[in-house]
């Protein structure tokens, strides 16, 4: 029986040990990530967001070999293998001066950290809001941190996160959960008051638990700040820190040719929202050039408006057989495009057989109201 006791706690020292070494002896950079949609997210067994493409066309392009885990991880347990070097990069980090013992930072987003502006070598940007319960919205009130404690909110947060200055230092009834859905959950059955999370990961991990009619976000941002593509200092895989130079550089060099921007284009086609049970519909008057009937169509400038706003991007393939019907617009900002499409409009309501209206006669800046 001792002899059977002794194999199997060898067994099970020799399990440990090749888990470890699975993690870290690897001729791939080690990646891991946390639930974070549309950044960071496994689908079907698949690692997919934002993040992961962006990353993984940066590292094929530096030609270094990498994997991402297939398993979100919940940031406790990335904290500490960031610090052992037991994994060699994550995707989803802030600067914070205590971190750098253990993680690779430039000099650039320690300066801009100090300066309290967002670095240029940054992976994506965060804005923080409170996530509250919908039947409590219409109660609650955010003035201040200290309202806060003295209304006695129950505060969720995700343990080791390290928001910012302000609400760190802030003294409040904090209750600590693991990942951002337990802490959506308990927020929706009233274990908590708020939550603040990142307004895009929060509408999708709502989404996602079916907690729309439970859940919502205030308006007013608690703060925003830079995540980083953290390197391990402690990693054991080859030239890291050349690595981890070379892989800003190359993000930088993306973000100014637009390849960044044409990523987050593909994610923002997959909003995360479940199929509308019918389209969303407008109606309008009989007011050329914004809205009018050509050919017993809807056109007009405000129709134009609307449609760009409303569907997504160009490079989704159900925009792709629908063009706007000027297609420089969507390249300008939105002041040029918007006196670009008054005189479309103006043209289009005129083929029409329509007369412009009164106002559509005044000077271009009155009407546009820029």
């Amino acid at each position: 029986m001792l002899a059977a006791r002794a194999f199997a706690t060898f067994l099970g020292l020799l399990a440990t040990t090749f888990h470890l070494w699975a993690e870290t002896d690897s001729s791939a950079l080690t990646i891991v990530i946390e639930d974070y949609p549309p950044y960071e997210y496994v689908d079907q067994g698949q690692v997919t967001g934002i993040n992961v493409d962006l990353i993984s066309t940066i590292l094929d392009r530096l030609g270094v070999p990498h994997e991402f885990k297939p398993e979100t991880y919940p940031f406790p347990r990335v904290d500490m293998l960031l610090r052992k070097g037991k994994i060699d990069a994550y995707p989803s980090l802030s600067y914070q001066p205590d971190r750098e013992d253990y993680i690779l930072f430039s000099e650039e987003q320690k300066l801009a950290a100090m300066e309290g502006r967002i670095p240029s070598d940054h992976l994506w940007v965060t804005e923080y809001v409170f996530f509250v319960r919908r039947q409590a919205e219409d109660a609650l009130r955010f003035e201040s941190y200290e309202q806060m404690q003295k209304d006695g909110y129950r505060v969720g947060v995700l343990r080791e996160y390290s928001y910012d200055k302000a609400f760190r230092d802030a003294t409040l009834d904090r209750r600590p959960f693991s990942t951002a859905t337990e802490a959506l959950q308990a927020l929706a059955e009233g274990k908590v008051d708020v939550f603040p999370m990142d307004r895009t990961i929060g509408h999708w991990l709502i989404r996602r638990a079916g907690l729309e009619g439970q859940v919502s976000a205030l308006p007013r941002p608690l703060f925003s700040k830079a995540y980083l593509m953290a390197f391990a200092r402690h990693s054991h895989f080859p030239d890291i820190a050349g690595i981890h130079e070379r892989f800003y550089k190359e993000l930088r060099a993306m973000r100014d040719s637009g390849d960044v921007e044409a990523v987050i284009n593909r994610y923002r086609c997959r909003n995360g929202q479940r199929s509308l049970p019918r389209p969303f519909l407008f109606v309008c008057e009989e007011w050329a050039p914004y809205e009018f009937l050509d050919g017993g169509k809807p056109a007009g400038i405000d129709v134009e408006l609307v449609d760009i706003i409303m569907r997504p991007d160009k490079d989704c393939s159900w925009r792709k057989n629908r063009p706007t019907r000027n297609s420089s617009i969507r390249k300008r900002p939105l002041r040029a495009s918007m006196n670009s499409l008054i005189d479309c409009g103006t043209t289009a309501s005129r083929r029409a057989g329509r007369r412009p209206n009164a106002s559509s006669r005044t000077p271009r800046a009155a009407r546009t109201g820029w």
